[in-house]
This record gives structure tokens, C-alpha cells and sequence, in this order.
């Protein structure tokens, strides 16, 4: 019996690229569940090419919401996403991923190192020596919602987001004072790690079966998208499923355990640009199979070299 995975896709915009990502996961022994955000808008040209873009995979497409960068939206896309795998068909791994990422080999190459390695969790941890503090209050306190504070941290007086990241800092010295602290209310084991990651059956059945904990716990927390993953396996004792342990560090030649590179040294983070194959060689030699982010539209170059080595069936 073959063993089939599910890749779990969040896409937001360009849509062009959108269809090239889904033209290099096509793939028998693969499905896909699609989740466009509600805020987006699509037209029935663009739904249709995105439609056609597979023939040999299924393509499902998850039920839109409104997604905000740190809000809770991120989590109840991945959560959507997960349930729609879950309760279309069997699979082996799911792989979540956004729509701006794309995978350095292809298919079958992919599904063989993932047979070899089996009931595994590949993410990368963070390095907790650097602003945990920080990570810690992202979940530690009640926040105003990030829909409001948005998402860069200086924005001018002129910008309302300004007076809610003011308020937002009050209303945590409040909490503190009051002496709050949800960590301690919720019994957490606080971890943080990237929020693409691929996750064998059992974490995704985890996963989904603790839907109802993780809105409790994460839905006034910040950017807890890269928080309840690690923080579930931590409380279910699933740290051992990790495939990789050794966190991320100040190194961009380093190993991310997630198996999707992504470069925050070069930009926040860097998009690949025709001129860095060679750069994408290595990335792939050291054993990462995707990375993240690309614009191929500005790209055509890079774009042929990922065609190149994505349908290269050695």
C-alpha cells in the first residue's frame, strides 16, 4: 500500500506562483488542501487555473477565513487545514506550508526519505537563549487582539496601531500587577519552533483532538502560531518524535529540523532571486527539501532552475 501525504497550504496572494507550487506537488501519492485567505480577492479565472493545476494529486480547498499576521487566525487556518486532511483520507505525513514556498526536490525523492523515517515531527526549534523573555509574554498575558496593534513594532503616532500597542503594554503592566499569568493557570512547558513543519498521523490526530485546549490557552496570546505546536508536544511528551533538536542558532549555514529553509539573516525574510542557485544548491545539499520565500514572477531564472531539478526523476 502506498503511503500517501498531505501537504497543507496557507496562500495569501500571487497566485501565478501559487499554481507553479501546486504543478510541483502533483503527485500520486500526494493531496492537497488549500487555504486562500478570505481577505484575498479571487476570481473565477484565477479559482479555475488554480483548479487545474494538479491532474494526478486531489485538490481540496479548505473553508476561507480572514487571516492577520499573530493573530489567532493563523492558528485556526492550520487547525482547518488539519481537520480537512484528517477526515478526507489516510495519510502518512502532512507537511504545512504557505504558498510562497517551494520544494528544492521532487516528489518521489521526498516520499523516499520520509519512508525511511517514520512517525517523526520535523520543525526547528529556536534557540530560548535569545528574547525568551519576550516569546514568554506572547502567551504569559491577555493581548489586545494584533489585528488592532499590527504588525510592525514602530509605527508612527499618526497611525492608529500606535495607541493600541500603548494600550496593549498597559493593559500587560495591569496584568502584572494583578499578578496573571496564564502559563502558570494552563500548566504550559513553553517552546517555540518554525511554523512550517511537517508532522507524522499521530501529531496531526494530536493536533486536531486538542482543538478546543489550544483556542482556550492561544486565542489572546501573539504570534502563538509558532507556540502551541511545541507547547502540545512538550505536554503530551511527544518531544522525542523530534527529527531534529538542535536549535537554530545566530548561523545561516546551519541545519533547520523542519527541512524548509528559511534565510531571516539576508531580510525578514530574504526572497530568493535569480543569481541564487548556487546559493539554493547548498541549502539543498545540506538536506532541507523545501524553502521559503520566493517571487518568481521577478525570478524567471531561478524559476527555471526549480523546474529543472523539481522534475528531475533521479
Amino acid at each position: 500500500m502506498s503511503k500517501k501525504h498531505a501537504y497543507l497550504i496557507i496562500a495569501h496572494n500571487n497566485f501565478k506562483q501559487l499554481i507553479f507550487l501546486l504543478a510541483s506537488l502533483d503527485y500520486v501519492d500526494n493531496d492537497i488542501f488549500l487555504m486562500i485567505d478570505k481577505k484575498t480577492k479571487l476570481t473565477s479565472l484565477e479559482l479555475k487555473n488554480i483548479e487545474y493545476a494538479v491532474a494526478e494529486s486531489q485538490l481540496f480547498f479548505a473553508k476561507r477565513i480572514n487571516i492577520y499576521w499573530g493573530h489567532y487566525s493563523q492558528i485556526a487556518a492550520e487547525l482547518l487545514l488539519f481537520k480537512l486532511a484528517l477526515n478526507s483520507g489516510e495519510y502518512d505525513y502532512f507537511h504545512l506550508i504557505s504558498g510562497v514556498d517551494l520544494p528544492l526536490l521532487n516528489q518521489k525523492r521526498i516520499h523516499s526519505f520520509f519512508d525511511n523515517h517514520p512517525k517523526k515531527v520535523f520543525l526547528s526549534l529556536a534557540d530560548n537563549r535569545f528574547h525568551f523573555d519576550t516569546v514568554i509574554n506572547r502567551v504569559k498575558y491577555y493581548h489586545i487582539s494584533s489585528r488592532l496593534t499590527g504588525r510592525k513594532p514602530n509605527v508612527s503616532m499618526f497611525n492608529i496601531n500606535f495607541y493600541f500597542r500603548a494600550f496593549d503594554k498597559i493593559f500587560v503592566q495591569i496584568q502584572k500587577i494583578l499578578k496573571i499569568d496564564l502559563i502558570s493557570k494552563f500548566n504550559l512547558n513553553v517552546d517555540y519552533a518554525s511554523n512550517w513543519l511537517s508532522v507524522d498521523n499521530d501529531t496531526a490526530q494530536l493536533i486536531v483532538e486538542n482543538s478546543y485546549w489550544i483556542k482556550k490557552v492561544f486565542n489572546y496570546s501573539v504570534a502563538a502560531d509558532e507556540l502551541f505546536i511545541p507547547i502540545l508536544l512538550r505536554k503530551y511528551k511527544y518531544d522525542d518524535k523530534i527529527y531534529f533538536k538542535a536549535r537554530i542558532n545566530d548561523d545561516k549555514d546551519g541545519f533547520q529540523g523542519s527541512l524548509n529553509y528559511v534565510n531571516w539573516w539576508d531580510g525578514s525574510p530574504y526572497t530568493w532571486r535569480d543569481g541564487d542557485q548556487k546559493k539554493l544548491e547548498i541549502v539543498l545539499k545540506k538536506g532541507h527539501f523545501f524553502a521559503r520565500k520566493f517571487d518568481l514572477e521577478k525570478s524567471p531564472d531561478l524559476k527555471n532552475f526549480l523546474s529543472k531539478i523539481i522534475n528531475n526523476e533521479k
